[in-house]
């Protein structure tokens, strides 16, 4: 299996990014690649629906939400892209905040 990651460093404090990471919803302000974002459901088992500039459309499951640990895991449940077994991983802390892939 591949692994990907890649490590951001943000200008604001540790707990607000956490706050946008766990709110699920709103990736379309954070890519434009993603067109529009909407949430089913709450919480572990949640779904994300992502619809992309291009019109492909992804389905991601939300796997776990950590508050004291700050992380944040998902998978793609659905996608026309050649995509199998993904699991993404954010976690913030004081420093850089590292999403993997």
């Amino acid at each position: 299996m591949t692994e990907v990651t890649i490590t951001k460093v943000v200008d604001v404090e540790a707990q607000n990014a956490w706050n946008a990471i766990r709110s699920i919803g709103g990736l379309d302000r954070w890519f434009q690649l993603i067109a529009k974002c909407q949430v089913q459901g709450q919480g572990v088992g949640a779904k994300r629906v992502c619809e992309l500039t291009n019109g492909v459309t992804l389905i991601e499951r939300l796997g776990q939400i950590d508050d004291a640990g700050k992380v944040f895991k998902y998978s793609i449940t659905d996608s026309p892209l050649p995509v199998s077994n993904y699991l993404g991983t954010s976690s913030g802390r004081s420093g850089p905040l590292n999403y993997s892939r």
